[in-house]
């Protein structure tokens, strides 16, 4: 499939075609062509560990994770996204709407609507790391406006980076913690 976003239908085998489930899928890039730098090379991804967690209340958007990656190589490497999993106690499906991210140079930013499916949720974004360089990319939850989840625990963690490089680190990342307080 080209890249992009998805709607996906499952239909049961019955006569009826009862629906069983609908969801997005996102495809990211597998390369980089058409003028973009050379793939391969190494990538090390670290976490910078700033963020505090606290209280998380309707329609926020928190901070769950800062990633560092750099690229100690001799050519430039590509990003194509993260890959997220919840490891707390909310519904995550009905408490997390979306996605945004951002890296320290304000070149690469993307907001999805991308939701968790089976616990994890991949969340693109195309960014090229030239050799000799780092980024420190932000990404924010997006929690709905509405429902209750209060007492529950949102623990989103890092668990993979999407690229053609070779990724080196200790994954997953241990993002923060957020009570709900709605």
């Amino acid at each position: 499939l080209p890249v992009g976003e998805y709607d996906v239908t499952l239909y049961g085998t019955s006569v009826r075609k009862n629906t069983l489930d609908k969801e997005t899928l996102p495809i990211f890039p597998t390369h980089v062509s058409d003028g973009h730098p050379t793939l391969g090379g190494t990538l090390i991804v670290s976490q910078v560990p700033l963020l505090m967690g606290g209280s998380a209340s309707r329609g926020a958007s928190v901070p769950v994770a800062y990633v560092k990656i750099s690229n100690p190589g001799t050519k430039a490497a590509a990003i194509t996204g993260f890959r997220l999993s919840e490891n707390g106690t909310v519904s995550e499906k009905d408490a997390v709407i979306g996605f945004s991210t951002s890296d320290d140079k304000g070149a690469s930013r993307t907001t999805t609507y991308t939701t968790f499916q089976s616990g994890y949720a991949l969340v693109p974004l195309t960014a090229t790391i030239e050799p000799g360089t780092f980024r420190i990319f932000t990404i924010k939850a997006l929690l709905s406006s509405s429902g209750t989840f209060y007492g529950k625990k949102l623990q989103i963690d890092v668990a993979g980076i999407g690229s053609t490089a070779d990724v080196k680190g200790t994954l997953p990342l241990k993002g923060t913690t957020f009570n709900f307080v709605y």
